[in-house]
C-alpha cells in the first residue's frame, strides 16, 4: 500500500468515525451523512482519496455484514396475516405506479428500485427518536417496512439465482434443498440448545469470553457466501440468506444481532457507505432532475397509504404515516451496487440514483417528523387537555 493510499484509508476511517456526531448535530440520518461525507471526499468535491484493494475489501465486507444483519432483522413469527396481505398489495400497487412514472417521464428502469426501496434501519431510527417504536402505530410502520424490504430482497435474490442458473430446474431444486437442509440443521441445533442449555449458553448470554457466538455467526455467513459463489449468485445475497436462515431457526437472535451491530454498524458498514459516496460522481446540473424524481417518489408510494387506512386511520394520517416508508437509501445503494456490478447501469445512473436516495431520505424523514410532531402530538395533547381525568 502506497503512502497516498495509507493516508486515504486514514481519512475514510476518520470520516466514518465522525459521521454519527454530525448526524446527531444535524438531526439527519447517519447513513445519509456517511454517503454525503464520501461524496465530499471523492471526485465530486475534494477528490483527495486514492483507492486501494484493502479499502475495497473493507467496504465489501461491510456490505456483506449489512446484508447479513438485514436477514437477521426479519422475524417472520412477528408478522400477522393482515399486515402481510396489505403490504403485498401496497407493494404491487407501488410497483405498478413506479412503472407508470418511469414510462410517463421516460426515466431509466433502474429508478424502479429506488422508488420501491424501504430501509428498516432508518425507519427504526425515526420511530425511536419519536418514542413510538413500541406503540401500535410504530409496530405497523416497522413491520410494514420489514415486509416490503423482504419482498424487494427476495426479488433481488430470485433475479440473482435466475441470472446465475437460468431456467435450470435441477439447480433451483439444489438451491432450495441446500437452504432447507440448512434450516433443518439449525432447527436441530435449536432443539439441542433447549435440551442442553449449558452447552449453548453463549447463544443468549451476555457472557461469551471465547467469542463463540460471533465466530458462529460469521462462519455461517461466510459459508453461505461460499455457496453463493458456487451457485453463481452475488455474495451479498448469500449473506442475506444466512441471516434469514438463522432468524428462522432460532427464537432469540438478539445477542447475535448485537454482536453484528457492534462490529458491523460500529466500523465496517459505515465504511461501506462512505466508500459508496466516494464512488458517486455527481454533477451540479443533475440536481434539479434529482429533486424532481424525489418529488415523484411521493406518488410511487401511494399504495402504502392503504396499509394505515385499513388499520383504522384517516386518509390524511395514512398519507402522513406512509412518508416514513417513502425512502430506503441503504437498500437502494445495495440494489444499485448489484446492478452496477452486473453491468445493468452505468456510473452516471448509479450516481444519480444514489443522489436521489440521499435527498429522499433527508426530505421524507424531515417531512414525516415535522408532520407527526405538529399534527399528531398536538392532537394528543389537545385530547389530554379536554379529558376530565
Amino acid at each position: 500500500m502506497s503512502v497516498s493510499q495509507s493516508i486515504s484509508l486514514f481519512i475514510v476511517v476518520m470520516a466514518a468515525f465522525i459521521a454519527p456526531f454530525v448526524s446527531r448535530y444535524t438531526k439527519m440520518p447517519v447513513v445519509a451523512i456517511e454517503i454525503l461525507v464520501g461524496i465530499i471526499l471523492g471526485p465530486t468535491v475534494l477528490n483527495i482519496v486514492s483507492h486501494s484493494e484493502f479499502m475495497r475489501f473493507l467496504a465489501e465486507f461491510g456490505f456483506l455484514l449489512l446484508m447479513f444483519y438485514v436477514g437477521l432483522e426479519i422475524d417472520v413469527m412477528e408478522l400477522n396475516k393482515k399486515l402481510i396481505i396489505l403490504n403485498t398489495m401496497a407493494f404491487l400497487i407501488n410497483l405498478l405506479l413506479s412503472f407508470i412514472l418511469i414510462k410517463v417521464f421516460n426515466l431509466h428502469f433502474a429508478f424502479v428500485a429506488v422508488f420501491v426501496s424501504v430501509s428498516v434501519g432508518i425507519v427504526v431510527g425515526v420511530l425511536k427518536e419519536l418514542g413510538i417504536l413500541n406503540s401500535n402505530l410504530g409496530k405497523i410502520i416497522l413491520y410494514s417496512g420489514i415486509i416490503q424490504e423482504f419482498i424487494v430482497l427476495m426479488l433481488a435474490t430470485s433475479y440473482e439465482i435466475y441470472k446465475g442458473e437460468g431456467y435450470s430446474v435441477y439447480k433451483y431444486v439444489e438451491i432450495v434443498l441446500s437452504i432447507s437442509m440448512a434450516i433443518l440443521f439449525f432447527r436441530v441445533v435449536r432443539v439441542l440448545h433447549w435440551w442442553y442449555p449449558k452447552h449453548f449458553s453463549y447463544f443468549s448470554s451476555s457472557s461469551d469470553p471465547l467469542s463463540l457466538r460471533i465466530r458462529f455467526a460469521l462462519t455461517i455467513m461466510l459459508l453461505s457466501v461460499s455457496f453463493a459463489f458456487y451457485f453463481h449468485i452475488d455474495p451479498v445475497v448469500g449473506a442475506f440468506i444466512a441471516g434469514f436462515i438463522i432468524s428462522l431457526s432460532f427464537s432469540n437472535v438478539e445477542m447475535i444481532k448485537k454482536d453484528i451491530e457492534t462490529i458491523g454498524m460500529g466500523f465496517f458498514i459505515p465504511l461501506f457507505f462512505v466508500y459508496t459516496g466516494i464512488n458517486t460522481q455527481i454533477e451540479i446540473k443533475d440536481l434539479p432532475f434529482a429533486v424532481f424524481i424525489v418529488f415523484l417518489m411521493f406518488f410511487s408510494h401511494l399504495g402504502s397509504v392503504l396499509i394505515f387506512y385499513f388499520n383504522g386511520f384517516s386518509i390524511f394520517k395514512s398519507t402522513l404515516f406512509s412518508l416514513n416508508l417513502t425512502k430506503g437509501v441503504s437498500i437502494a445503494v445495495l440494489l444499485m451496487t448489484i446492478a452496477k456490478t452486473e453491468g445493468l447501469i452505468n456510473q452516471k445512473i448509479f450516481s444519480l440514483a444514489i443522489l436521489v436516495s440521499i435527498l429522499a431520505e433527508i426530505f421524507y424523514t424531515v417531512l414525516f417528523k415535522v408532520g407527526y410532531k405538529n399534527i399528531i402530538v398536538k392532537e394528543k395533547q389537545g385530547e389530554r387537555t379536554l379529558s376530565p381525568y
